[in-house]
């Protein structure tokens, strides 16, 4: 009896895989060409909280990161086996997509019901700050829609004052301010409130917290400042340090506390009250990498590099997982999905003109001739050629000729009336 119940629960995987449904990559057809795609990698550089969820930018931890377009995603403040996560919509755009376009993700504090402030990343443009709205939380939007407000410079730390309307944004050598008018989505006014040159940013009623590298240390060193949002105009604008440490990553705070991770800890210092300066640090939890954290009503809500989303009660320092990417025993249901490039029902198809990439962990891709991950890779311009060594990976997953004005996959193929020679380990056209 126990046999054939045995029987029974593996027919039923069987039926369940084939119908598309799975918990794990082994209950799905012709591995390792399909995967179960129910897991996700948190990309944001920061998160958000809004209405008992935390939100943040992601992806399906299969899906190409070189390619996969951004999720708004949330989980709940309470841990809910029926509510792993909910994915609330996949920004629109090409220029959403994780890795190319290096979308930033959320920013700021708290989001308003309708839109949130994005950043987004290019590699050949400025990037922008900007509303995106979308559907979300059952606000009732059905479009999407991108509206940028102002150019950046790299990658920037802003706080988002969604109940003023206002940003407050670290930007080269300044700490500026801006006004926003939702209704029409743009900018009213704006000005420096400090010359400094911050990391990170977080508003406590009128007052301003911030870090800054110490250049008088060799830049090893972060300073913690302090100063009024309201500076009058045309006033020297002097902040008040009142802390330092040697790395800061994420930063936020209380109306009590100043709240920091490190790289392997998260720790709060409280916030001065003019007779305590400097002051010293509390250990939060030891938990490594934190790269983003919000703080809201008691709690801490923050993201680790391996992707978890996690909680901490600031008056008892518990720890709670709220998402865990690797969740074997109660794992999210999702369906099973063809590896990029692959179809067919059994994803078996690999159309012609292309070939198959292995990754570094060991997964399939179907991609056009030319795409590579490693050198080697690029042997495979055409099959049965060789052209390597006279092409090579190039950063953005492209083989490219060695010889810079030869075309791939004609990387031999010299000009008319020269030939190939070999300078310095390098191929080169040269007169024949």
């Amino acid at each position: 009896m126990n046999y054939k119940f045995i029987i029974l629960l593996i027919s039923l995987n069987i039926l369940k895989s084939f119908a598309g449904q799975c918990s794990f990559d082994w209950q799905c057809p012709n591995l390792p060409n399909s995967y179960c795609r129910n897991k996700l990698i948190v990309q944001s550089n920061d998160i958000a909280v809004h209405d008992q969820r935390v939100y943040f930018v992601g992806r399906y931890s299969n899906d190409d990161p070189a390619t996969a377009h951004a999720n708004l995603l949330s989980v709940p403040f309470q841990p809910n086996l029926n509510d792993k996560y909910r994915q609330e919509f996949q920004f629109q755009g090409e220029d959403f997509s994780l890795s190319y376009a290096r979308y930033g993700g959320i920013m700021g504090y708290e989001m308003n019901n309708n839109f949130f402030m994005t950043i987004l990343n290019r590699f050949k443009n400025q990037p922008y700050l900007g509303f995106y709205l979308g559907p979300f939380n059952n606000n009732g939007v059905s479009s999407h829609v991108f509206t940028a407000l102002f150019e950046g410079g790299s990658y920037q730390k802003m706080y988002f004052d969604s109940a003023g309307n206002q940003i407050y944004r670290c930007q080269l050598g300044n700490l500026q301010w801006y006004s926003i008018n939702p209704d029409i989505q743009k900018l009213v006014s704006g000005r420096t409130l400090y010359k400094v040159y911050c990391e990170g940013v977080w508003l406590n009623g009128d007052n301003l917290y911030w870090t800054s590298r110490d250049p008088a240390a060799g830049n090893f060193s972060i300073n913690f400042h302090i100063g009024n949002k309201n500076v009058p105009n045309n006033q020297p604008n002097v902040p008040t340090t009142i802390g330092e440490n040697e790395e800061v990553y994420a930063f936020t705070g209380s109306n009590t506390d100043i709240i920091y991770s490190t790289k392997d800890a998260l720790y709060k210092m409280a916030i001065p009250n003019g007779q305590n300066i400097p002051i010293s640090r509390q250990l939060i939890t030891n938990d490594p990498w934190i790269e983003s954290a919000v703080y809201k009503d008691g709690f801490v809500y923050y993201t680790t590099s391996n992707s978890y989303i996690k909680k901490v009660n600031l008056q008892n320092n518990q720890v709670t997982v709220l998402y865990e990417p690797n969740d074997y025993s109660s794992p999210k249901p999702g369906n099973c999905t063809c590896r990029y490039g692959f179809s067919g029902d059994n994803c078996d198809v690999c159309p012609p003109g292309n070939q198959i990439i292995w990754d570094n962990n060991g997964s399939p891709s179907c991609r056009p001739y030319g795409y590579c991950i490693q050198e080697y890779q690029c042997n495979n311009v055409v099959p049965s050629f060789n052209f390597q060594p006279f092409a090579t990976c190039y950063m953005y997953n492209q083989c490219i000729c060695k010889i810079s004005y030869l075309t791939y996959p004609n990387c031999d193929k010299c000009p008319n009336g020269q030939h190939i020679a070999w300078e310095n380990n390098s191929p080169q056209c040269v007169p024949n």
